[in-house]
């Protein structure tokens, strides 16, 4: 399997989790005579979650550019590991305590950038 990868960012190993969520988006609408009905407005934004640990005498190093990844904020195409390409814009990434001597655990999240699909421009 290809490891998961975020524009030219590689991640060095998948990660041990990982969560990719689709979603209808749903609103409730309150009729005048009473009762509520269901507007079915789409296909949400895919968010793609993810929890691993980097190890060796680099982990902390590999945790560093992902982090700088995250901190640039940039949309960029999220492939591999079994998630189909698409656009995809950093969320969250937190540095989780666990693991031993030599190992840095994390947890991310990306969102999908559906910018297109709303007519927005890029």
């Amino acid at each position: 399997m290809v490891n998961l990868q975020f524009g030219q960012y590689r991640f060095p190993h998948n990660p041990k989790k990982l969560r990719v969520v689709t979603a209808q988006q749903l609103k409730g609408i309150v009729c005048a005579q009473g009762g509520e009905i269901t507007q079915r407005l789409g296909r949400g934004r895919t968010v793609i979650e993810g929890e691993g640990e980097f190890y060796g005498p680099q982990a902390m190093h590999q945790y560093e550019q992902l982090r700088l990844v995250f901190e640039q904020g940039e949309k960029a195409v999220l492939f591999g590991a079994g998630v189909e390409p698409m656009e995809a814009s950093p969320q969250q990434l937190e540095l989780v305590g666990q693991g031993g001597a030599g190992t840095v655990g994390y947890r991310f999240r990306f969102i999908e950038d559906d910018s297109r699909k709303q007519g927005e421009v890029l």
